[in-house]
């Protein structure tokens, strides 16, 4: 079951979020069953973990799709940055005909992920809601902190947009943005720089319930503090590594909600999951979004926890959430191309 605030109308550019909220039900029991793991008291903790250490827990646990599915074109690019280089995987599913891009923002935090893991993620985007997905390998916190990897996706997108026709898009088509958790805040964070800077253009932004302020005192942040995936102490490991002086987490660019006006910014479509932490930072950018007059459609879903993408595999309703995000894709990207 999926709930949400009103639905996309297709042919309208707004949709439109009401005061009504879908009640949360208990968490998916498949989900259940991976939780059930991941709480067993012989588990490492993250926060007892170097950022090093961390990633190759992650490692461990990470086991690559034996069967991803297959896109017809996919092609890795060292792009320049300031201070070096990064990487950017593109995904083509027919090269033969120009396409929508997408650009795809990883999370973990700002100090876990990579292009590899998030694979299997963005070849289905790229198949399921035919277009062009440019994924993004930005620096790591804490060896590259605020805000370095904003800065990294900024020329990413501004990569991305030079090179539209080289790639296989849309030649002078806007492009989309969108990302997950840390991700979707870096996605937010683009966007609003981006609008200040005035190009490129932006269609729309997807934001899969990301990270929107540095607050760990919000209702959610309290009653799911522990024990569904990403928890509070969690958050505060990041941030510390992220932005490790608190001054830094008053500025817009690492806190987007904090950004003294969000008007004008491209459509956003907002993902969330009743059982995060993250719930109530997620729904009052949302709200923000709508209050300066940003056209936006939330979804929420009320069994499913933080990260939920990662656990396609293993429940059908992380699969259905995820087959309603790309739907929603699909539709923005092909309405503007």
């Amino acid at each position: 079951m999926v709930a949400g605030f009103a639905a996309l109308d297709p042919g309208c550019d707004h949709g439109a979020m009401t005061s009504v909220m879908p009640t949360p039900l208990p968490v998916d029991k498949d989900t259940v069953s991976v939780l059930d793991v991941m709480n067993q008291p012989d588990q490492p903790r993250l926060v007892e973990m170097s950022a090093t250490q961390a990633r190759n827990w992650v490692g461990s646990l990470f086991i690559p799709d034996p069967s991803p599915p297959s896109v017809a074109s996919v092609d890795q690019r060292s792009i320049p940055v300031d201070g070096g280089s990064i990487d950017v995987r593109i995904y083509n599913p027919s090269p033969a005909s120009p396409l929508p891009v997408l650009v795809y923002l990883h999370g973990g935090g700002w100090v876990l992920g990579d292009l590899d893991g998030v694979d299997s993620t963005v070849r289905r985007i790229s198949l399921e809601a035919d277009c062009i997905v440019v994924s993004v390998d930005y620096r790591l916190a804490p060896e590259s902190p605020f805000p370095i990897p904003l800065e990294d996706c900024l020329a990413a997108v501004r990569w991305t947009s030079d090179h539209l026709g080289e790639i296989g898009g849309v030649a002078g088509a806007s492009i989309a943005i969108a990302g997950d958790s840390a991700g979707g805040n870096l996605a937010a964070a683009c966007a609003i720089a981006l609008k200040d800077e005035g190009s490129p253009e932006l269609s729309f932004q997807c934001l899969i319930y990301p990270v929107m302020d540095a607050d760990f005192e919000t209702p959610s942040m309290q009653s799911h503090a522990e024990g569904f995936l990403l928890e509070r102490a969690s958050m505060i490991w990041f941030w510390n590594h992220y932005c490790p002086d608190p001054s830094m987490r008053e500025d817009w660019r690492a806190c987007p909600i904090r950004a003294e006006s969000l008007a004008d910014l491209p459509p956003a479509i907002v993902t969330l999951a009743s059982h995060d932490p993250l719930f109530h930072e997620g729904l009052a950018y949302a709200r923000r979004l709508e209050s300066d007059g940003v056209p936006v459609h939330i979804q929420i879903e009320p069994d499913l926890v933080h990260g939920y993408l990662g656990m396609v595999t293993q429940s059908t309703r992380c699969d259905e959430a995820f087959a309603t995000i790309i739907t929603l894709l699909k539709d923005r990207l092909h309405r503007q191309s």
